[in-house]
Formats: structure tokens, sequence, C-alpha cells
């Protein structure tokens, strides 16, 4: 039986809508801007984290090295922990910019305690370590939720594929220019006499206090004006409004009433309270429940798909992390540039990726976001045979930097905007598989890390390229985890 539905009628429904009739995903370039606001402390924070932890801790505060490489670890264990309970308590309770805004306060609280010094008239080692123990725990849970409320509010705004690329892309510009923030600042604030880049000791305790400090300062900064800028009716109406325009060549299409369900059999049952929307249909009953079932199969996340998305993701990040790492251990390995090699390598790299994420907006245009994670999984293999077989010369190193920063970037911000697409219009779930995927993230991270320093060799003499072939190796196999992942996902 066929339904048949007057035009008339459609049009006097649709004038007794408050609402448009579909959400065309599009949003403007001041939300946009305003959303890239919202991940800057949280990257200024993570900068100084992860290049200056160690070395702080070991020769400011005079820990022992595995008392501070357990502080490190537990901050990726904590923060891996929280992803998955921020998850469930974001999308449960929906609030993301309030979820922000007590992730953000926690951090503003705790990260210039793990920075500043502020201990140094406790004489008590014990109570020290306890301090900073705590300082931690509260900085990665805080950390952890703003990075899941930040990144679940992507598919609530906009549910067009590109337009998500667009804001991952913007997002990841910001998390760059953030990097190259706090490297000058460093660079700046720290002495300027020989080897000051290399070799630390307690006198520049101040000086690290003056460094986050000014970050914490800016940070701030930045989240208030991202929640006085992004309104928040964009991340709360939206879940209710998100529908995807459907081609016209499709059997059904979608409207916001109920009263059209009168229109249509019984049988097709496709009336979906959570978004208030049905499905017109213009074809027989049985077209229109297999299209319904069909369509419901697409829009859901299996666990097999959700684990090569995590596996895109995870390769992404370990590539991002441990070039990140292990880049300055090259640079001082080969001893080209001297100290200004460790501020301009790092620099060119950052804006290698701050170019190429600008740029990604119109090579996913023009190939998708599939086709553009594989050049950049090639950009970064390409990059670790250089490392390898290119030789120790400073216009090798400055070559290194330019593939890493641009593979960086490519892949990082291609795997968030494939992650998004697989959400699709099933919001309600976003931060729940963003949660898991940075767990998996945080945790193979830190075990990677530790097996590397666990089998580090301290003979320099007989290793005397550890740091550059460790380089190359981290490169090349995450890139080809994450190129495997790809294929994975093309075969689905």
């Amino acid at each position: 039986m066929k339904s048949v539905i007057i035009l008339t009628s459609m049009e006097n429904i649709v004038s007794e809508e408050s609402s448009p009739l579909l959400i065309t995903g599009k949003i403007s370039l001041f939300t946009k801007l305003s959303y890239s606001l919202g991940h800057v402390f949280n990257d200024l924070a993570a900068a100084m984290w992860f290049s200056y932890t160690l070395l702080y801790l070991q020769r400011i505060t005079k820990l022992e090295p595995l008392t501070a490489g357990a502080l490190l670890l537990l901050g990726q264990l904590v923060d891996a922990l929280m992803t998955p309970i921020f998850g469930i308590l974001i999308d449960k309770y929906n609030k993301k910019k309030f979820w922000h805004i007590i992730g953000s306060v926690l951090v503003a609280l705790s990260f210039p305690v793990i920075f500043g010094n502020f201990l140094q008239n406790v004489k008590n080692n014990y109570i020290s370590i306890i301090i900073y123990i705590v300082s931690i725990i509260i900085f990665q849970t805080g950390w952890a939720a703003v990075q899941i409320s930040h990144l679940s509010m992507i598919p609530m705004l906009t549910n067009l594929p590109l337009v998500r690329a667009e804001l991952t892309a913007i997002r990841y510009s910001a998390q760059v220019t953030a990097a190259v923030f706090l490297f000058i600042v460093t660079w700046i604030v720290l002495p300027t006499n020989e080897n000051s880049m290399i070799k630390l000791s307690d006198q520049d305790d101040i000086k690290f206090r003056n460094i986050v400090l000014i970050v914490t300062t800016c940070g701030v900064i930045a989240t208030i004006l991202f929640h006085v800028s992004l309104k928040s009716h964009l991340l709360e109406h939206n879940q209710r409004n998100n529908v995807i325009n459907f081609p016209t060549t499709d059997l059904s299409s979608k409207i916001n009433d109920k009263k059209l369900s009168k229109n249509v059999t019984k049988q097709n049952n496709l009336y979906d309270n959570n978004s208030s929307t049905i499905s017109i249909t213009k074809t027989t009953t049985t077209t229109t429940t297999t299209t319904s079932s069909t369509t419901t199969t697409k829009s859901s996340i299996g666990v097999k798909v959700l684990i090569r998305v995590a596996l895109l993701y995870v390769a992404s990040r370990l590539f991002i992390t441990l070039a990140t790492v292990y880049l300055p251990l090259y640079i001082e390995e080969t001893d080209v540039g001297g100290k200004q090699a460790l501020a301009t390598v790092p620099l060119v790299s950052y804006i290698a990726s701050f170019i190429s994420a600008l740029t990604l907006k119109y090579i996913n245009q023009s190939c998708g976001t599939k086709i553009c994670y594989l050049l950049g999984s090639l950009i970064g293999i390409i990059g670790a045979a250089i490392t390898k077989f290119g030789g120790n010369y400073e216009i090798i190193i400055y070559l290194i930097a330019i593939f890493i920063g641009i593979a960086s970037s490519i892949t990082m911000v291609t795997a968030l905007s494939i992650t998004a697409d697989f959400i699709g219009i099933k919001t309600e779930n976003s931060a729940l598989i963003y949660s898991i995927v940075t767990f998996l993230d945080k945790i193979i991270t830190g075990l990677v890390v530790v097996f590397i320093e666990k089998w580090r060799c301290l003979d320099k003499e007989s290793c005397l390229n550890y740091n550059r072939d460790t380089l190359a190796v981290v490169c090349c196999g995450s890139m080809i985890l994450g190129f495997i992942a790809l294929i994975s996902l093309f075969r689905r």
C-alpha cells in the first residue's frame, strides 16, 4: 500500500513549527573561532607537561629519576581512567559547557602547584611527593573533563562532515599555536647562556614559576572568552534538531512533526521519539521498513568499527607524542646547530603543522578524509626514512621536522574527523566514544614510552644513534599502524 502525502498538508504542518524543518549543519566563522578557544588552556598545559615535567622534577625539585618518571606515569594513568568516566557523565547529563567549566577550574587550581615550586619550604620529602601526587591527580582529572567535553561538542555543532573536519582543523591549529606560544615564552624566560636549554638547576625555579603563571593566565583568559562567545543553545538544542539532509534520490525523507505519522502506514513504525522526526514514505511498506532498518544499522557504531577508529586515533597520537618526546633528544644527540636548534627545529615543525592544518579543508574537499589520512601516513613514513638514512646534517634535521609537523597535523585532524563521521547523528554517545579512544591512547602511549626507556642503551659509545633510531622506528611504526587501521575501515 502506498502512502500519499499532499503538498498542502506539508506546508500547513511546516508553518506550525517554530523551528526550522532541517538543520543544514552550517555554522558561522565566529562560532568556529569561539570553539577553537575552548581547548587552548589544555593545549598550553599539555605542551608544558610533556616537554618539561621530567626535567623540572629532576633538575629543579631534585627528585630521583624513578620518582619523577612515576609521577609522569601517574598523570597518564589518571587521564586514561578519567576519560571514560567523564564520557559517561557528560553523555548522561549532557551539559557539556558545565563540565568544561569544572575541568578548567581544576586545571587552573592544580597546574601552577606542579611547576610553581611552591613546596620549596617543605622540608619533608614525603609530604612534597604527596602534594605532587594530589596536584597531578586533580590536574589530569580536570584536563580529561575539558578534553572530552570539548571534543564531544563537534558532532553537536554540525552534522556536515566537511564542517566537522574544518572544526577539528581549527582546533588543531589552536593546539599548535599554543605549543609555539609556550616554547617562545620558555625560550625568553629561561636563561640564554650556553647550554641553558639543556642544563637546568634549582636556581631556575623562579623562571619556571613565571612560565607557569603566564601559561595559566593566558589559558584562563582563553577559557573565559570561549564560554562568553560560544552560545549554549548551539550545543543543547542541536541534539534534538540535528537531522541529516538525505539526498533527494532516497526513498525516505525526514521532517519534524508527529502529525505526519498519521499519513504513514502503521507498519512503517518509523517515528523516533528522541529526535522528534519521522520518515515520509513514497513507496510500499516493505521498502520503507527495509530502508529504516538499513538507516538504523548504518547510524549505530559497532564494536569492530569502534576498535578500528580507536586504532586510527591511537596511531596518530603515538606519532605526535613520541615525535615530540624524542625529536629534542635526537637533536641533542646529533650535536648539530647547538642550543639554538633545540628552539628552532621544534618551532619549524610546529609551523609546518600549523600551515598544513589550515590547508586540510581544501584537501578534504578534494579527496576525502580517508585519502587525506593515507597521505599523512606516507609523509610520516618518508620522514622516518629520512631520519634513519639521511645523516646528521643540519638541513636534514630541519627537513625531518617539517615532515613530522605535516604528518602530525594531517593524521590527527583526519583521525578526529573520521571519529566524528562514525558518530554521525548519535550525538548522545559522542562523549563516551571519544573517551574510549582517548583512554586507549593514554594507556598505549604510556606503555610504549616505558618500554623504550626500560630498554634504553646507557652506553653512549656503543649506541651513538639510539635516539635517532628510536625516533625513526616509533614514527614509522605508528604510521604503519594507522595505515592498517585505515585499510580495515575501507573494507568495513
